[in-house]
C-alpha cells in the first residue's frame, strides 16, 4: 500500500509544475506577476503546514536554515517559470533534475561523504543528456515558424534555477546533518514564509523601480496560484513522510525518473511540445542518470 505513494508524488509534482508552466506561457505581464503568482504559492503552501509552529519553540537551526532554504526556493522558482516562458518544459524539468549534483558535491566537499563509480558515471551521463536535450534541431530551410536562434536567456535561467534548487535540497541536507531536534514541516514552513515575504520585497523594489507595480490579480491567476500552493503544501507533507515508509533506494529513483517521464508526456500532450528524436534520446539517457545517482 505504501508504494502507491510513488504514483500519487508523480501527479502532484506534474499538477504543480504543468500549472506553472500554464501560467508562464499565457501571462506575458513582467517580472512583477511572475514573482506575485510564486508569492501566492508560498503562502498557501505556508498556510498548510503553519500550524505546525505552535507545537513548540523553533530551534536556531529551524529558523536559520530555513531561511536560507526559503531564500533559494525564491530564486529558483522565479527563474525556472522564466525558463518554462521562454523553452520548452519537459527539456527545463530533465535539466533541473540534475540538481540533486549540487548537494552531493557540496556532500563531498563538507561531509566528506563518498563519491563512488556509480555516482561518477551518472555524472558522465548528466553531461551527454545535457548536451543532447539543450539544443533542438535546426529549423528546415522553408520552416519559417521555428526561425530564431538559440535561446540563451532560457538556458541561463534553467541553469540558476538548478543551482539554486541545488543550494536549497543542501540547506536540507545540512539541517538534517546538524540538528538532533528535527522540526521537518516546521523547517519547510519557515521556508516557506521566507519566501513569501521576499516576493512582497521583490515587487515593491518593482514597484519602485519601475515607478508601478505590474500586477493583474486575475481570477485565473489567484486560483491557479492558490491551487499550485495547495499541492505544493500537500505534496511536501507526502514527501517528507515517505522515506519512513519507502527505502530511499526505491523512493527516490522511482520518483525523479517516472516524474521526469511524466511530464515529458505532459509537455507533449498539454502544451504541444516536440523534441526531436536527439531530445528524446538525451532526456532517456538524463532518466538513467537521475536513477543512478539515487542509488
Amino acid at each position: 500500500m505504501e508504494y502507491l505513494l510513488i504514483p500519487i508524488l508523480w501527479v502532484l509534482a506534474a499538477g504543480k509544475i504543468t500549472l506553472q508552466s500554464r501560467f508562464s506561457k499565457n501571462d506575458h505581464s513582467g517580472r512583477a506577476q511572475s514573482i506575485f503568482f510564486n508569492g501566492i504559492i508560498f503562502s498557501a503552501g505556508a498556510l498548510i503546514l503553519m500550524p505546525s509552529l505552535f507545537d513548540g519553540p523553533l530551534s536556531p537551526y529551524t529558523l536559520v536554515l530555513g531561511a536560507i532554504m526559503g531564500s533559494m526556493s525564491f530564486v529558483f522558482q522565479f527563474f525556472y517559470i522564466t525558463a518554462f516562458s521562454r523553452g520548452k518544459m519537459s527539456i527545463t524539468v530533465v535539466i533541473n533534475n540534475f540538481s540533486m549534483l549540487i548537494p552531493m558535491f557540496l556532500s563531498v566537499i563538507f561531509f566528506k561523504e563518498s563519491f563512488g563509480y556509480i555516482k561518477i558515471i551518472a555524472t558522465a551521463l548528466v553531461i551527454v543528456s545535457f548536451f543532447l536535450t539543450v539544443k533542438d534541431e535546426p529549423p528546415k530551410s522553408d520552416d519559417k515558424s521555428n526561425s530564431r536562434g538559440f535561446d540563451w536567456i532560457w538556458l541561463i535561467c534553467t541553469l540558476v534555477a538548478m543551482v539554486s534548487g541545488g543550494i536549497a535540497s543542501f540547506a536540507q541536507k545540512c539541517y538534517a546533518a546538524v540538528t538532533d531536534d528535527f522540526q521537518v514541516l516546521e523547517f519547510v514552513s519557515v521556508s516557506y514564509i521566507t519566501a513569501s515575504l521576499i516576493s512582497v520585497i521583490a515587487i515593491g523594489i518593482f514597484g519602485i523601480k519601475e515607478k508601478k507595480i505590474n500586477i493583474k490579480p486575475t481570477r485565473p491567476v489567484i486560483v491557479s496560484s492558490c491551487l499550485a500552493g495547495l499541492v505544493l503544501g500537500v505534496f511536501q507533507c507526502l514527501f517528507t513522510y515517505a522515506p519512513y515508509v519507502l527505502e530511499a533506494t526505491v523512493l527516490y529513483p522511482a520518483y525523479n525518473c517516472g516524474a521526469s517521464l511524466l511530464l515529458t508526456v505532459v509537455g507533449a500532450v498539454f502544451f504541444k511540445e516536440k523534441c526531436c528524436v536527439r531530445q528524446y534520446i538525451g532526456i532517456g539517457i538524463g532518466a538513467v542518470a537521475i536513477v543512478l545517482l539515487c542509488l
